[in-house]
């Protein structure tokens, strides 16, 4: 093996991660690990009874801009727990929503005009301060918000808040949850990620995307595997992509991808 080769090699098993957020959030009992959770305004109000489970369990509960709105919709027909923060600069909440969270003196309200950034990205500085302060221990924090809908620009800018929070916030998992999927970055190095029984019977979809550079990408368990294959938008990106009937998916990749997979049949357990 070349020297560069091997250098790379080296970097990768070092720097292994293991990735396991389905069982966390559905095959596990969802007390049985720490976390927080952001809900982002969304067009779709949410409805889905595992979402706002996983919202009535988290450590740390934060509700920004128009996800309120959605909060305020199914407290009308769920018990949902308060939450902690309520923050962004306001555009997309309506003055009698804000007004009801800022009159109740359990849920801290911060206004985060800064137009330099996403309400995503501040929602999360917030977050991290509010966790430091607080003392909380948490590393996942899952964002809900639904995946396809909306305009497309919002989305790229929240998968561009992923990059950004994997070096500002290293000490955090952030995943962006929604009614049938979730997708995270993955850095570079080599990752570990469990896939739960149900997911890999159905041959559910799962897909990397390598997002504003190229990515040299080796997996296995996988129905189409890469091996050392370059990825790049204008070439070739792997999506639509499935199981081969292992537990656990590895991915070796030289620069930052976007893992996403489908969550269809699966259940939170409370």
């Amino acid at each position: 093996m070349p020297a560069s080769e091997q250098s790379r090699s080296n970097f990768c098993k070092q720097n292994k991660q293991i990735f396991d957020p389905c069982r966390d959030l559905f095959l596990n009992p969802l007390s049985s690990h720490s976390y927080g959770v952001l809900i982002l305004n969304s067009p779709t109000k949410l409805v889905n009874d595992d979402l706002w489970k996983i919202w009535n369990f988290a450590d740390l509960r934060v509700l920004v801009d128009g996800g309120s709105e959605s909060w305020v919709v199914c407290k009308k027909i769920k018990d949902l727990s308060l939450p902690h923060l309520v923050t962004g600069d306001f555009d997309s909440i309506t003055d009698e929503t804000l007004l009801s969270f800022k009159q109740n003196e359990e849920v801290k309200v911060i206004n985060t005009p800064d137009q330099n950034a996403t309400d995503f990205t501040k929602a999360l500085i917030e977050l991290d301060s509010h966790r430091a302060n607080s003392g909380i221990d948490l590393q996942n924090v899952y964002v809900v918000t639904e995946m396809i809908e909306g305009r497309i620009d919002h989305v790229m800018a929240n998968i561009n808040t992923l990059f950004t929070a994997a070096k500002q916030f290293p000490h955090l998992r952030v995943y962006r949850l929604s009614s049938d999927s979730i997708s995270w970055l993955l850095t570079p190095g080599s990752s570990s990620i469990g896939i739960p029984e149900v997911l890999r019977d159905n041959q559910e979809w799962c897909s990397l995307v390598p997002v504003g550079a190229p990515a040299v990408i080796t997996t296995s368990g996988l129905k189409w595997n890469l091996d050392n294959h370059r990825c790049l938008f204008g070439e070739m990106v792997s999506t639509s992509n499935t199981y081969d009937g292992s537990p656990v998916v590895e991915i070796q990749t030289d620069s930052p991808i976007l893992w996403s997979m489908c969550t269809s049949g699966l259940k939170c357990k409370v």
